[in-house]
């Protein structure tokens, strides 16, 4: 069983998390087809992130629910309510645990019928509310924080997966939606933000090669016109596991009429996030130098070197939403591209 963190007792804002969670993450409808795939799969990586982000809230509120509903089944066969079922005859729980499944499925299908009409989200916001206002004094103690601590982490980390996937495929689906000037790779490729020159990781000169393996060439039938940025992928010329290699990429490529593509990219929402993201994944939330110089000119979280990063659901929300909107203007900035050039 994982250790139980020690940490300073304060208010999780729990609350936005599920606010997060329930809001429209607005992904976008391309207008090409073939970036129709790569937004699905998108919102379906957002969508389970969401998803996790409710779990708590889901469990304790279906959890109070069906105690609820169990309670007033026991009321109306013993007229009192004992606070343990289990003490009373066998034949009693029987009917009581009947009565109950009863008055569960008859709440179920009314919900059932509500679902997707015009109530639904007003109803989703006030169960989600409630539960997390339940799980306040939980939170208050290490052993209840435990969970609920760890969805806020793993909400970011799970954010940045589905950005970090879609800003790859975004990037190869247009170079083989448009290869006559995006696989060209004539852009600037530190004008959003890449590396210098004399930095060690830099590999310009190897990007621009016009070398490509036969073999890459050959499993594509020998027909590059719809695959470059696929075969560039595969050959590995930037890697889209790091966010200055993928501002990098997209500089290269979109050498024109790119503006709206440099904002989208460059914001610094999205360094906000892999920044948080990064300490909780390679340094187990421990601040260390490179944070705390981000720290410096990024809105995330500060403290001292060697203290954990502090989350709560407000700053959760804040990293999560900033980032999304710039995907989402990115992602809406290439499709129109695409359609304009």
């Amino acid at each position: 069983m994982p250790s139980i963190p020690k940490f300073p007792v304060r208010d999780f804002k729990f609350e936005e998390i599920a606010k997060c969670a329930l809001a429209d993450w607005g992904i976008p409808t391309p207008k090409h087809p073939q970036l129709e795939s790569v937004l699905t799969s998108y919102g379906a990586n957002t969508s389970r992130v969401r998803h996790l982000m409710l779990l708590p809230t889901s469990i304790v509120g279906a959890a109070t629910v069906t105690q609820r509903i169990y309670d007033r089944a026991e009321y109306e066969m013993t007229g009192r309510l004992t606070g343990d079922q289990q003490s009373l005859p066998a034949d009693v729980q029987a009917k009581i645990q009947e009565l109950g499944q009863q008055m569960l499925d008859s709440d179920n299908a009314e919900l059932e019928k509500q679902r997707g009409g015009p109530e639904w989200d007003a109803y989703a916001r006030d169960f989600h509310s409630k539960a997390a206002y339940a799980l306040t004094g939980l939170l208050e103690t290490p052993l209840g924080a435990l969970g609920p601590l760890e969805i806020m982490p793993s909400a970011l980390t799970g954010t940045w997966t589905a950005i970090e996937t879609l800003l790859g495929d975004l990037w190869e689906t247009a170079l083989n939606c448009h290869p006559n000037t995006l696989a060209s790779l004539k852009g600037k490729e530190n004008r959003i933000g890449g590396r210098n020159k004399d930095d060690q990781s830099y590999a310009g000169d190897d990007r621009n090669s016009k070398f490509v393996p036969l073999a890459l060439i050959g499993m594509n039938g020998f027909d590059l016109r719809n695959c470059m940025g696929t075969v560039f992928r595969m050959q590995r010329r930037f890697e889209f596991t790091h966010l200055i290699s993928i501002r990098e990429a997209h500089s290269s490529a979109f050498s024109v009429k790119a503006s709206r593509i440099d904002a989208a990219l460059g914001n610094k929402s999205l360094d906000c996030l892999n920044a948080v993201r990064n300490i909780f994944i390679h340094k187990n939330g421990i601040i260390d130098q490179e944070y705390m110089k981000r720290s410096a000119y990024l809105s995330i979280p500060k403290g001292a070197i060697g203290s954990p990063v502090l989350l709560d659901g407000q700053i959760v929300r804040t990293l999560i939403q900033g980032a999304i909107s710039s995907t989402n203007s990115l992602a809406i900035a290439v499709d129109d591209w695409i359609a304009l050039n």
